[in-house]
């Protein structure tokens, strides 16, 4: 029995609380059973557990899925950071091996997100993203403008002849492809005499009559400045 008043446990017949004084008679006492208790007890317990081992596998398929996520920053970075929470709320009780699994896991996710972060942003400010690459095409078209071939480039160099007198003319080289050569060859071979236009996107960088059948993959384009063959080159290896 317990005392209305002041809520303290009697002994069985007691007409008076001891703690506070008052009247047992006139209160309407109350009793509690401990195996009702215990087992609500064993219950909320059963419950918690339950639930911090769903905590601790949903840290384990969060972990799993940032291994993926990472390559992209806006993904991995949420998945890696509620990964990790889950791991360390999942780790104090049941499924502990899973929760730290998946803290591991969210760790190493995030590493490599910040990582991916990281090199993405320098690469954004120095304008080198693969989305602030502008993909060039190369073509080489007869004088009516007809395209006899597309692409092909394997690499360009900036080249120098010198003049004599300390002058240098310079050029682009343009070193194609196997498959690439042997049709530059035979272009060059059924036009010899006429001008082709080598052409970048729909600009027109080069207009050089053929004199021969140029074999060997590699032909140069000569311009009348450094800065011209220069920016040519550039804008070529966009092509590759």
């Amino acid at each position: 029995m317990y005392c209305q008043n002041c809520g303290k446990q009697m002994e069985e017949g007691a007409t008076f609380c001891s703690e506070c004084g008052s009247s047992l008679q006139n209160q309407n006492t109350y009793t509690t059973s401990n195996s009702y208790t215990k087992s609500n007890s064993y219950a909320a317990s059963f419950e918690m557990d339950s639930q911090k081992k769903g905590t601790a596998i949903a840290a384990l398929v969060l972990g799993i899925f940032g291994l993926l996520a990472w390559i992209i920053p806006i993904v991995g970075l949420p998945i890696g950071i509620v990964g990790l929470v889950l791991g360390i709320k999942g780790s104090k009780k049941s499924g502990k091996g899973m929760a730290i699994a998946g803290i591991v896991l969210s760790t190493i996710c995030l590493i490599l997100t910040i990582i991916n972060g990281a090199i993405g942003a320098y690469q954004g400010y120095k304008g080198e993203a693969w989305f602030q690459q502008e993909k060039n095409e190369f073509t080489l078209r007869d004088e009516k403008g007809n395209i006899l071939m597309s692409g092909g480039i394997e690499a360009v160099e900036l080249k120098s002849v010198d003049l004599g007198n300390g002058e240098k003319q310079y050029s682009a080289e343009i070193r194609f492809s196997d498959s690439a050569a042997e049709k530059f060859a035979q272009i060059t071979a059924e036009h010899i005499g006429e001008q082709l236009g080598i052409y970048i996107n729909d600009n027109r960088v080069s207009n050089p009559r053929v004199q021969s059948e140029i074999k060997g993959g590699v032909c140069q384009i000569f311009t009348e400045s450094y800065e011209v063959a220069n920016q040519m080159v550039q804008s070529l290896r966009k092509c590759i």
